[in-house]
C-alpha cells in the first residue's frame, strides 16, 4: 500500500509563490495535481482556507482542484481536540502559528499519513512547530522536496 500525504500551506504557498512558480515549473504542478486527484495526498479544509487568504493565481490553480479538499468529520474535530489539549503552544494567540497546524497533523494521524511540511522542527516540545508534535505522536514529516522525491516526480 502506498502512503498517504498531508500537505501544509507551505507545500502551495512558498513552491508556488517563492520557488517553483506554475510558469517556471508546471509540470512540478501537474504531478502535484495527479497525486492529489489519485487520492495519494490531500489538503484539509483549514489548510485550503490558509491558502485562499491571498487572491492571486494560486489560488484560483487550488480553487480548480477543490474536490481534493478533504471536508471535516467528527473524527477529525476530536482528534484536533486532543492535539491542541496536549500541545496548547502550538497554535498560542499573537504567535504567528498557524490554527490549521492541529487540522494537518489530526488528518495525518487519522490517515496514518506522512505530514509534508516546510516547518523546521523548534526541538522543543513545551513551545512546539509542526514537526515536533509528529514526532512526539510518531507521525512521519517530510519536506516537500523528499515528497516530491518519494512521489517520483522528474523535472
Amino acid at each position: 500500500m502506498s502512503q498517504i500525504f498531508c500537505l501544509d500551506s507551505g507545500v502551495f504557498i512558498n513552491g508556488w509563490r517563492k520557488h517553483y512558480h506554475n510558469n517556471v515549473f508546471p509540470s512540478l504542478w501537474t504531478h502535484l495535481e495527479n497525486i492529489l486527484r489519485s487520492r495519494r495526498a490531500f489538503v484539509t479544509n483549514q489548510i485550503y482556507q490558509e491558502i485562499m487568504r491571498i487572491d492571486d493565481d494560486l489560488n484560483d490553480w487550488l480553487k480548480e482542484r477543490k474536490d481534493c479538499v478533504t471536508p471535516d468529520s467528527d473524527e477529525l474535530q476530536m482528534q484536533v481536540k486532543e492535539i491542541v489539549n496536549s500541545y496548547p503552544r502550538l497554535v498560542s494567540v499573537g504567535s504567528g502559528r498557524s490554527s490549521a497546524d492541529p487540522y494537518l497533523i489530526a488528518a495525518a494521524f487519522l490517515a496514518k499519513g506522512v505530514v509534508v511540511s516546510d516547518e523546521s522542527p523548534s526541538n522543543n516540545i513545551n513551545n512546539p512547530k509542526i514537526p515536533d508534535v509528529c514526532k512526539d505522536l510518531d507521525i512521519e514529516c517530510i519536506k516537500p522536496v523528499v515528497f516530491y522525491h518519494q512521489t517520483g516526480l522528474v523535472l
